[in-house]
């Protein structure tokens, strides 16, 4: 069994279409999707689609949309960064993410995980527990919303007993859920930052401090694992979290950085 970790990213997460493409040329489908955010929102259309460059299409057509009502952060101004930060923050509590995501709204609000075509697996995370709540079955549309509320920007949702938020929160990669599968091989994409980064306040090196944490608790992941862990390594620093309509470009960049590791490993 082959399981698919695919990480969130916002706008970055167009990259994980080329990854998609790449495994498909390669004929290595995944049998399993564990998705973060971003990630399960492509795991969840790859499901349905069932081709990557079909997929692809769809994608560029929904990103136009999208993009035309979300400001971008691709913007190395800390004014412009400030602005926007206000904009989304009072903005998106006015919109939640639900109404943001009408366009997908009649092809999923019915549709249940056992429906989908092959298993896809969504991670948020539990503000009032602290804890990770995975999504495997009942209604997509509802994971959905629920994974992708990026903390500041969308509204966390009330489901249960739980208020949920973005997946991310505590894992960008959660290879301990991919390994639950017992799968012969694990395929791990992970969206890297940059390593020159300036540190001129206290916020980034927050940040910073932040970055470092997950990208050690990821490595650590990835060395205790007692299966094989392919690990596709992307570098998207030009695009911002919500930049779809920039986001498109990333997708021959994960596609190009998918194939070159796929056929060597």
């Amino acid at each position: 069994m082959r399981v698919l970790v695919l990480p969130g990213g916002g706008a970055k997460g167009f990259a994980l279409l080329g990854v998609l493409k790449a495994l498909e040329e390669c004929e290595m489908d995944p049998d399993v999707m564990v998705g973060v955010s971003i990630g399960a929102l492509i795991a969840v259309g790859y499901s349905i689609v069932g081709d990557a460059n079909r997929l692809i299409e769809i994608s560029e057509i929904l990103s136009r949309k999208v993009g035309s009502i979300l400001p971008s952060f691709n913007t190395k101004s800390r004014f412009f960064r400030f602005i926007a930060s206000i904009y989304v923050s009072t903005f998106s509590q006015v919109m939640s993410l639900e109404r943001r995501m009408k366009l997908l709204k009649p092809h999923l609000e019915d549709l249940k995980f056992e429906d989908l075509k092959k298993k896809v697996v969504m991670i948020s995370t539990d503000l009032k527990s602290g804890e990770m709540v995975i999504h495997e079955t009942g209604s997509v549309y509802k994971a959905l919303i629920s994974t992708m509320s990026i903390p500041g920007i969308f509204p966390s949702v009330e489901m249960n007993d739980s208020v949920l938020c973005d997946g991310g929160v505590l894992t960008n990669l959660p290879i301990d859920v991919a390994l639950r599968y017992d799968p012969d091989e694990v395929i791990a994409i992970r969206m890297k930052s940059s390593s020159s980064f300036e540190l001129r306040n206290a916020v980034d090196m927050m940040e910073m401090v932040d970055r470092t944490r997950r990208s050690n608790l990821e490595n650590l992941s990835i060395r205790s694992s007692p299966v094989d862990i392919t690990v596709v390594d992307l570098q998207l620093d030009d695009v911002g979290l919500l930049d779809f309509k920039e986001g498109v470009k990333l997708i021959d960049v994960g596609y190009s950085k998918a194939i070159e590791i796929l056929k060597a490993s």
